[in-house]
């Protein structure tokens, strides 16, 4: 979220050295990422920037569920 709001497109986001976008635990163990780089993969770019605005979404969810008191709610389903 942080790098979005500083301006970052989602490639690069996702191609940093730093691996910002890393691979679920759920699929550390699958063929779904790019070796043992961490870094899920991703079908097209429409898909990695599907993900990183959903994980953006998320993380402002997150913010502002602390922000009020709250902690461990889930997000609606439609956001």
């Amino acid at each position: 979220m942080v790098l979005s709001l500083k301006g970052w497109t989602p490639k690069e986001i996702h191609n940093h050295k730093n691996i910002y976008n890393r691979r679920t635990d759920e699929s550390i163990h699958s063929e779904r990422g790019d070796g043992d780089s961490g870094r899920p993969k991703y079908s097209s770019d429409k898909s990695l920037v599907t993900n990183i605005s959903k994980s953006k979404r998320i993380g402002a969810f997150r913010l502002m569920e602390v922000c009020e008191g709250q902690f461990g709610i889930s997000p609606p389903t439609n956001w």
